[in-house]
């Protein structure tokens, strides 16, 4: 399998807004297949807490084979999905495999490129393209290998 492309964008560029119906369409759906725990239920701030939603949304995508999804900033790929669940009402989901490993590496230092900065490429942007990106590990005893490989 492979990996499903990433797409960075700085909060810098204006940030689609959210109303609470599509956020709690996504949700329903996530919850749902167990990649996290319902909002309705635990409450919002619950549910986001410790980077959850993205994780939960980058799972979804890569076991069900979606392809690209924007994980920063975190509302636009969740405007991603709640566009591509309306469009797909029908569609069966597969629930969490439970041995899906989100890894966020992030490297240190400040300041960033100034050029890159200039082209709305914040900071943290910057920090989360040195360091490679966000990607996923599916758990297997060749994990800690695979990792540091």
């Amino acid at each position: 399998r492979g990996q499903p492309s990433i797409t960075y964008l700085d909060h810098a560029l204006p940030l689609p807004t959210m109303d609470e119906d599509a956020f709690q369409s996504v949700a329903k759906v996530l919850s749902a297949h167990n990649y996290m725990i319902d909002p309705a239920i635990e409450g919002r701030d619950a549910a986001f807490r410790g980077g959850k939603p993205e994780e939960a949304l980058a799972r979804f995508y890569y076991a069900n084979d979606l392809g690209p999804l924007t994980v920063y900033p975190l509302s636009l790929g969740w405007e991603q999905a709640s566009n591509m669940f309306a469009s797909q009402p029908g569609r069966r989901w597969i629930c969490n495999p439970g041995n899906l490993i989100y890894v966020r590496p992030e490297s240190g230092g400040s300041g960033g490129n100034r050029t890159l900065k200039k082209m709305g490429i914040g900071e943290k942007a910057q920090r989360l393209l040195r360091a490679g990106g966000q990607f996923i590990l599916e758990a297997s005893p060749t994990l800690v290998s695979d990792f540091l490989g």
